[in-house]
């Protein structure tokens, strides 16, 4: 039963029954301590970024480890010891490596998606004539992971990683011509088409690139890239 408003709590640190520990909980207090009405909605949040914080710690140690062996040879083991977390914590977040490296590519990926933001988002549009910053941006970010880029993509490479990876440029060239031409679906050669050939071309320069013992700088690649792929966004460049 609840307490009238002007009801007083007992003296701090006799709170002993339930129910009067239910009855302080009522009006908000325990102990004399005020509880804040949005406290369980503090806890998820904290929670949530723990659970962020885990899942970042166990990508980032995989990928630091895939710049120096083949993924495949990689063990849970050898993940969570670099992480410095514990197996079982592990497996409350994935479901086996497979899982966590699928995760990690998408989070790699998704820092790549963010030198594209404006152009997605149709507030500053590709030129033909132009080499616009998101692809300039876009190889300086390969550049800072060279190392990993280079072995996820090399001879010896993922092939999950570079099927993810194409198909996130297949899907960022569609979101882009819609940005850019929005009313027209080229047939001569249709969109899949250009949406291939600008991934697989972006992805054999950026293998090309990081494989030379002196690479070009991001700014050269990507005059090259965008000379060499800019017809697959404008019919007449």
């Amino acid at each position: 039963m609840l307490q009238s408003p002007g009801a007083k709590l007992p003296p701090r640190g006799q709170v002993r029954s339930t129910h009067a520990v239910k009855w302080a909980r009522n009006i908000g207090v325990i102990g004399g301590r005020q509880l804040e009405i949005g406290s369980s909605m503090a806890e998820t949040q904290v929670l949530d970024r723990r659970v962020r914080r885990t899942r970042r710690l166990l990508s980032d140690s995989l990928l630091t480890l895939a710049r120096e062996r083949d993924v495949s040879t990689i063990t849970i083991h050898q993940i969570t010891e670099h992480a410095d977390i514990n197996r079982a914590t592990f497996y409350q977040h994935f479901r086996d490596k497979d899982d966590l490296f699928a995760q990690a590519i998408d989070q790699l990926i998704a820092d790549l998606r963010i030198e594209c933001q404006d152009v997605l988002a149709g507030t500053d549009l590709l030129d033909a004539e132009v080499i616009h910053p998101s692809v300039v941006g876009t190889f300086r970010q390969i550049r800072k992971h060279a190392v990993l880029f280079r072995q996820l993509l090399g001879k010896d490479g993922s092939m999950i990683f570079a099927t993810r990876l194409r198909q996130h440029l297949e899907a960022l060239f569609l979101e882009s011509w819609k940005a850019i031409h929005p009313e027209i679906t080229p047939t001569d050669p249709p969109l899949g088409v250009r949406a291939r050939t600008a991934a697989s071309g972006t992805i054999g320069i950026v293998s090309w690139w990081l494989e030379q013992p002196d690479p070009e700088t991001p700014e050269t690649i990507a005059a090259w890239s965008w000379r060499l792929l800019r017809t697959t966004y404008f019919t007449d460049a």
